[in-house]
């Protein structure tokens, strides 16, 4: 079914560990984004989503950890925030971007973070920490990110249409 979002914009989609939930990325009418968690199954009667603030612009980007136990998201505020999935619950906010963040990934471990912005690298931090441990150059930033599904190894599209890996 589609996710009721009373309206907002939807940037982007994953299901909650176990599938019960699915978890919204938004943009309001206001520009202002928010994660919005909407039931699988629509109880009866009809239990409202909850809306949950974490930044202070748009989100663009949406990643649940393999594990299932954190979710990142990145906005036009260029911050990135790691959820504590089971709570609900924004941990941590990290500020290590000047421009808006495009995507996110977690490691096949769960234990790093990836982040990328228009600008030249791709952040890589401590999923629980924030800590950063590294940076991955990418000329003109990369659009999308992805960590292989059982090594260290991070793909990215370029944000200048160049391949890189």
């Amino acid at each position: 079914r589609p996710a009721a979002t009373g309206g907002d914009m939807v940037q982007e989609a994953h299901f909650a560990p176990g599938g019960g939930q699915l978890l919204v990325a938004t943009r309001g009418p206001d520009g202002i984004g928010a994660v919005r968690v909407e039931p699988l199954l629509v109880p009866d009667p009809p239990v409202p989503p909850r809306i949950l603030p974490g930044h202070c612009g748009s989100i663009y980007c949406l990643r649940v950890s393999p594990d299932g136990r954190r979710a990142a998201t990145g906005g036009s505020d260029a911050a990135v925030c790691i959820w504590d999935v089971p709570t609900l619950v924004c941990v941590r906010t990290l500020v290590q971007h000047d421009k808006f963040v495009r995507s996110v990934g977690f490691s096949h471990c769960s234990g790093y973070l990836a982040s990328s912005s228009e600008e030249d690298r791709i952040e890589v931090c401590e999923a629980d920490t924030g800590r950063a441990v590294g940076a991955v150059q990418a000329r003109g930033g990369a659009d999308e990110i992805c960590w292989h599904p059982s090594e260290y190894v991070l793909a990215y599209a370029p944000g200048d249409n160049k391949p890189g890996a």
